[in-house]
């Protein structure tokens, strides 16, 4: 198998799979079971010592819209699925939580996975201590979770500083710029705060001040409040109050991370909401992140979901000719523009059909809303034709054409403009004229 290791900040680790903090990495043998199954990063279960969020809400996992297309020797294997959950932190308090750590700890670094602590303090002495005692108890890393729990779902429950924890930090940079800071002179091991999906209109500039702090990197994202209802119960999942994603999330994370890449360079980011597949991760690499947490895929799919992810990665490398998988990292950021750059980096287009290939469907004729496309066809016989003067090259009518009848050429910026208009030429803006 090809080199499969990623730098992620100082650190390097051997495979860019990374086990999010979650079920999966809850318990001492859980996480010695993810250094087995080819994790190149293991994130234990996040701690706390807020007690409602130890024990409740009920802990319950929802799959919905899932599809089974292929079975295997164990039974089937989800392909595609979206879910929800109502889980809480480690019902191990962090003081408790350390001797999973100590237990695994040398069993993870003798077989190369970077073992990673995460936790959720409420006041910075909570910080102080969970530090401390985790890099003690072996931990050679830390996701700082400024996402989890939501200490606003059960305020009630919360008293005194309790009412600062989990995305309170995420959503005022501030406070978590001064963890960061305090716990950068405490431990000698890198720091990844983890941020909620409610930071990202703001994420870059969190990303800037983090690193000034003295982050190594960030996780993006924690999963989002979402809902769903069955329609013919009228029953909300997860009663109306639960997280969760589905693989649709990961194009705004993809978004996210190839943003902050460009933006804030010598960061690393560990991404992961919405990523369910091995080529997801390949996504995640080439718009610059160091790595991919993966859990709920691994959670129904199973442990050896990692090793396949491995296998069919090592194939697509040797199919692509690449030497290793670091020869990936950040190949699509120069050719991700910023809005102001489409204008010259973009060249304009138009459609035109190839009237012997095309099987006269009319999908282009439905598809098009800027009247250009006309089928014509007599007799039963016939073809497309598409209007230049009327074509804007939005190019969605050659991504649905079944037959490849439609072909993409350059032209001028006036004709682009001329097209924009051709629906109300008496319309035309003075900016045309």
């Amino acid at each position: 198998m090809k080199d499969m290791s990623i730098k992620l900040g100082p650190l390097t680790i051997k495979s860019p799979f990374v086990s999010a903090a979650g079920p999966v990495a809850g318990t001492a043998k859980h996480i010695m079971n993810c250094a087995d199954a080819g994790f190149g990063a293991v994130i234990t279960k996040t701690t706390s010592y807020f007690k409602e969020f130890q024990r409740y809400p009920r802990t319950r996992f929802f799959l919905f819209d899932h599809r089974v297309t292929a079975r295997e020797p164990h039974g089937h294997r989800l392909e595609e699925f979206s879910w929800m959950h109502t889980e809480h932190n480690s019902v191990y308090p962090p003081n408790k939580f350390v001797n999973i750590i100590k237990e695994s700890a040398s069993y993870c670094e003798d077989r190369n996975c970077l073992l990673i602590g995460s936790f959720a303090g409420a006041g910075l002495a909570q910080w102080e201590e969970m530090a401390l005692n985790y890099v003690e108890a072996g931990a050679k890393a830390l996701e700082l979770n400024f996402c989890c729990p939501y200490p606003q779902v059960m305020s009630e429950a919360a008293t005194g500083c309790e009412h600062q924890i989990g995305q309170t930090f995420g959503d005022n940079p501030d406070l978590g710029i001064d963890v960061i800071k305090r716990l950068k002179e405490l431990v000698k091991v890198p720091l990844f705060p983890k941020m909620p999906p409610t930071s990202r209109r703001q994420i870059m500039d969190i990303a800037r001040k983090y690193k000034e702090a003295g982050a190594d990197g960030i996780t993006m994202y924690a999963n989002s409040m979402v809902l769903k209802i069955d329609i013919e119960t009228a029953d909300p999942l997860g009663w109306g109050a639960a997280i969760g994603g589905s693989h649709g999330h990961m194009m705004d994370t993809l978004s996210d991370v190839a943003r902050t890449a460009k933006e804030v360079p010598g960061l690393a980011i560990m991404a992961g909401r919405g990523a369910r597949y091995w080529s997801d991760a390949i996504e995640f690499l080439m718009a610059g992140a160091s790595g991919c947490q993966y859990s709920i895929a691994v959670m129904v799919n199973g442990l050896g979901y990692v090793n396949r992810m491995l296998t069919d990665i090592d194939r697509w490398l040797d199919k692509k000719g690449y030497n290793c998988l670091a020869e990936v990292q950040g190949l699509a950021l120069p050719k991700i523009y910023r809005p102001a750059e489409i204008r010259e980096m973009v060249k304009p287009l138009y459609a035109k059909v190839d009237a012997k290939a095309c099987i006269a469907c009319g999908k282009c004729e439905d598809a098009c809303w800027y009247d250009a496309a006309d089928l014509k066809v007599k007799r039963g016989k016939g073809a497309a034709v598409i209007d230049k003067d009327h074509c804007v090259g939005c190019t969605v009518c050659s991504q649905l054409c079944p037959a490849a009848a439609i072909s993409l050429h350059e032209r001028t910026e006036e004709e682009y403009l001329k097209s924009l208009v051709s629906a109300h030429p008496d319309l035309v803006p003075d900016i045309l004229a």
